[in-house]
C-alpha cells in the first residue's frame, strides 16, 4: 500500500521518521502499540509510519491497523520469561534500564511491518533469525544483541531494514526470572526523538552484582576475593552510537577485604563490542586508592566481548602493572573513574 498521491503525501509523510497517529500505552502487564490517544489500531484508525524501502535510497509509507502489535511482561502472560538479553539472570537488575522500539520493514507491504524492543539504540537492521525471540520462541541465542519482535514468524523480519521509534524503561527480577515494564511517563517514554532523546541523555544507576560482578561490589572476584566498599555509585548512558558511558566512585571499607594476586576487574553494564580479536584497548583513566606506592592513576585496558575491565598503574614510566584484589586491604581503599567504550 503507498500514499501516493494521497493526502498523507502533501502533508509530508515521505519524511524520514514520519509517524502519525502511533502512541504506546502499558497496562495490566501488556505492552501495546496503540493509536495517538492510546485506542486500539483498526482500519478504521490506523497509524502511519515511514521506513527505509526495501528499494534502497527509497521511502515508503506503511499503515498500521492491528490491535496485536503487543508483549507481555511478568504483571501478565509473559513473553519475556528466561530471555535475560545478556546480564546476569541469577541477580535482580532492579535499577530502570533504557530499552528501545523499533519498526521493521520486511517487504513493503502492511502485512510485512513489525515492531520489536532491543537493548541497542543504534541498529539500522534486525539481526539474523537465531536472535530473534518472538511469540513462538524459536530463537536459540540469548544475549544483548538479541531482540523480542512482536509477532509470530521470525524467519521473515531477519536481516531487514528497522528503523528506531521510541524508547521505555524495564526492571529484571529473579524472582520470576522476567521483566517489568516501568509505568509509562510523559518525560521520558514515548515515540519520536524528543522521548528518546530523555532516555539516551540521562544517567543510568548500574547494580550492584551484575555482569559477573561478587555480591555487594562492582568487582568480580577472578579467582580470588573482590572488595566490598561502603560507598557505591556508579552510572552510564548508551548512545545512538552504540557507545556507553560509565563513571564510578566506590569507597570505604564495606567489611570484606580483597584476596588474591589477581588482577582487579570492575564489571560493565553492556559487553563490549571491540574490533575482533583486539585486546587490551585503553580506553579511561582511574584513581585508586589501594595499598600500592608507586602511583594512584590507572588505566582501564577492555577486551572484545568482555563484561570487564582490568585495572593497571604505571610502575615505571614505561610499563604498566596490575592493581590486584589483595591490594584492596583494610582502612580506606577507592576506585573512581569514567571510560567510555563500544557496546553496540
Amino acid at each position: 500500500m503507498t500514499t501516493n498521491p494521497g493526502l498523507l503525501e502533501y502533508g509530508g509523510s515521505n519524511t524520514p521518521g514520519y509517524m502519525s497517529n502511533l502512541g504506546i500505552t502499558y497496562a495490566g502487564g501488556t505492552f501495546s502499540i496503540t493509536d495517538a490517544q492510546g485506542a486500539a489500531l483498526s482500519t478504521n484508525n490506523p497509524g502511519w509510519v515511514t521506513v527505509p524501502s526495501t528499494t534502497g535510497g527509497q521511502l515508503i509509507c506503511l499503515p498500521v491497523t492491528a490491535a496485536t502489535h503487543t508483549f507481555d511482561d511478568d504483571a501478565g502472560t509473559s513473553n519475556l520469561t528466561n530471555l535475560g538479553f545478556g546480564i546476569t539472570e541469577t541477580v535482580n537488575w532492579s535499577n530502570q534500564m533504557p530499552w528501545f522500539l523499533y519498526v521493521v520493514n520486511e517487504d513493503d507491504t502492511a502485512g510485512g511491518l513489525g515492531f520489536f524492543i532491543a537493548r541497542a539504540p543504534n541498529l539500522i537492521w534486525t539481526p539474523a533469525a537465531g536472535l530473534i525471540h518472538d511469540y513462538d520462541g524459536a530463537a536459540g541465542t540469548d544475549t544483548q544483541a538479541s531482540i523480542f519482535g512482536m509477532w509470530n514468524d521470525d524467519a521473515g523480519k531477519a536481516n531487514k531494514n528497522s528503523a528506531l521509534i521510541g524508547a521505555f524503561r524495564m526492571t529484571w527480577s529473579t524472582a520470576t526470572d522476567d521483566w517489568t515494564v516501568a509505568a509509562l511517563n510523559n518525560f521520558q517514554d514515548g515515540l519520536g526523538y524528543g522521548q528518546i532523546n530523555k532516555i539516551l541523555t540521562q544517567a543510568w544507576s548500574f547494580p550492584l552484582g551484575q555482569n559477573g560482578a561478587a555480591s555487594g561490589t562492582y568487582l568480580i572476584d577472578n579467582g580470588g576475593t573482590a572488595p566490598i566498599q561502603s560507598t557505591n555509585n556508579y552510572v552510564y548512558s548508551i548512545g545512538l552510537d552504540g557507545y556507553c558511558t560509565v563513571s564510578y566512585n566506590s569507597q570505604g571499607d564495606g567489611g570484606t577485604d580483597g584476596a588474591g594476586a589477581v588482577i582487579s576487574r570492575i564489571t560493565i553494564p553492556y559487553a563490549s563490542n571491540t574490533i575482533t580479536g583486539g585486546t587490551k584497548i585503553p580506553i579511561g583513566l582511574t584513581t585508586a586508592a589501594t595499598t600500592i606506592t608507586s602511583g594512584a592513576v590507572t588505566m582501564g585496558a577492555l577486551e572484545n566481548g568482555a563484561t570487564n575491565v582490568g585495572l593497571q598503574y604505571p610502575d615505571t614510566a614505561t610499563s604498566l602493572a596490575s592493581i590486584t584484589n589483595a591490594m584492596f586491604t583494610n582502612g580506606g581503599r577507592e576506585i573512581q573513574g569514567s571510560f567510555r567504550y563500544k557496546a553496540f
